[in-house]
C-alpha cells in the first residue's frame, strides 16, 4: 500500500552567500547535485528555491524515505532552523520528473513577496496561502540548467545535468522569457508604488 506524502520545509543557510559567475551559490549547487544523485534511490522527487539565505523545499515520496531525509537535513551543517511548514498525504507526485527541480531566483517570487507585503524571502514566516502560492510557482517555474560541480565546488564545463523533458518543453523561447521578465519588472514597480503610497 502506498504511503505517499508531501513535505514542505524551510531552513536557513549557514554558509557564506558567495555566488559563482552564473549567480548560483556554490554550496547550493553542491546540495542540488547530491539531491539529484540520492533522491532517485529513495524514490523522492521535489523542488528547491533558495533566496535571501533561506531554503524552501518540497519533497514528495514514501513517509519512511521522507523521515530519513528530514533527519539528514537536520544533521547537515549547511542548514539551521529547519521548520516543517506542512506534511500531508498525496495521491500522486507533483514533481514526478524531477529528482530535485531548482527554480533560480525567480521574478515571480519577488512579485509574490510584494503582493503579500513581504520585503524578504523568509519562508518560516509564510502563512498557508503563501506556502501554497510558492508551491504553485515551483511547479510552474523553469528548472535551472546547472553545470556539474566537482567536490571543490568548481563547475565542469560541458557536463550538464540530465534535464527532464518537462523542464525544456515549457514552450517559452528566450525572447518570450525576456519579454515576460520585462513585464514582471513593470508589475513589481507598480505594486511597490501602490504599497508605498504612490
Amino acid at each position: 500500500m502506498s504511503n505517499l506524502q508531501r513535505l514542505v520545509y524551510s531552513s536557513r543557510a549557514t554558509f557564506a552567500q558567495v555566488q559563482d559567475d552564473s549567480g548560483i551559490n556554490r554550496e547550493v549547487a553542491r546540495i542540488l547535485m547530491q539531491s539529484r544523485r540520492n533522491n532517485p534511490r529513495q524514490g523522492l522527487v521535489g523542488a528547491l528555491y533558495f533566496g535571501d539565505g533561506n531554503f524552501f523545499q518540497c519533497l514528495e515520496g514514501e513517509a519512511e524515505a521522507l523521515d530519513e531525509v528530514c533527519e539528514r537535513i537536520r544533521q547537515d551543517s549547511r542548514h539551521t532552523g529547519m521548520k516543517v511548514l506542512g506534511r500531508h498525504p498525496i495521491k500522486s507526485r507533483s514533481f514526478s520528473v524531477w529528482a530535485m527541480k531548482f527554480v533560480p531566483n525567480a521574478m515571480q517570487v519577488q512579485i509574490l513577496l510584494v503582493s503579500r507585503g513581504l520585503t524578504r524571502f523568509e519562508p518560516e514566516k509564510f502563512d498557508e496561502s503563501t506556502i501554497s502560492a510558492m508551491l504553485t510557482l515551483l511547479r510552474q517555474g523553469a528548472d535551472a540548467d546547472l553545470l556539474q560541480v566537482d567536490a571543490s565546488g568548481n563547475r565542469r564545463s560541458g557536463n550538464r545535468l540530465p534535464e527532464p523533458v518537462a523542464a525544456t518543453a515549457s514552450g517559452h523561447s528566450g525572447r518570450t522569457a525576456m519579454l515576460f521578465g520585462a513585464a514582471a519588472l513593470v508589475v513589481i514597480a507598480c505594486i511597490a508604488w501602490l504599497v508605498l503610497g504612490g
